[in-house]
């Protein structure tokens, strides 16, 4: 029987590396952003953002600028936003991961544990790193400061916290440090595929 894992961790911590190594491996490997990007162009999505927010839909289009602006800034807003995306985005997830060929299909799940759908799968890949190195990524991705960069981390799950690295102690959790050189990430990502199969 075919077992679905996602891959997660906080924002620069290497996810898609981890990802595209696994693809390089020969699996099948998914990503919830992409599917996202494709949902942002349904209508009835469309449909739903223009009843919930002001200006966030321009001629038909949604404003990507202004709706991550919008939930960057709001909890309120990021939660609307996710109880209107992420029934989308995992129901076209599980269905291209149920008809893939393969044992092991992998996705790259942003918001696992946020949204509560690590149950949802037979394994989980969590990747960790260092703050500093964090940072460093997430300026050099998008081209904000440190402090921009901070409230990223901070507005995520914190999964480096006592209480939150003790629930990722389970049998079904594969801990992943990214912290030195991209080989043994690498030799970390064959070891956590092993005990999968």
């Amino acid at each position: 029987m075919k077992k679905f894992i996602a891959v997660t961790g906080g924002i620069g911590c290497g996810k898609t590396t981890v990802i595209e190594q696994v693809k390089e491996l020969g699996y099948p490997v998914f990503s919830c952003d992409k599917i996202y990007h494709q949902i942002l162009e349904c209508p009835d999505y469309i449909r739903d953002i223009k009843e919930n927010f002001n200006n966030v839909v321009v001629n038909g289009r949604i404003d990507r600028s202004a709706l991550r602006e919008l939930v960057f800034e709001s909890q309120e807003a990021r939660e609307k936003v996710n109880a209107l995306a992420h029934p989308r985005i995992m129901a076209k997830l599980f269905s291209l991961m149920r008809d893939c060929e393969g044992d092991l299909a992998f996705a790259e799940v942003p918001l696992l544990f946020e949204g509560n759908y690590q149950k949802d799968f037979d394994g989980v890949i969590v990747v960790l790193r260092n703050i500093s190195a964090r940072i460093k990524a997430i300026c050099e991705r998008d081209g904000g400061d440190e402090e921009t960069a901070l409230q990223k981390i901070r507005a995520q799950f914190d999964y480096e916290s006592k209480e939150n690295l003790r629930k990722l102690q389970t049998e079904e959790i594969r801990i992943i440090r990214n912290d030195g050189a991209k080989e043994e990430l690498k030799y970390q990502v064959e070891k956590a595929i092993e005990f999968f199969l």
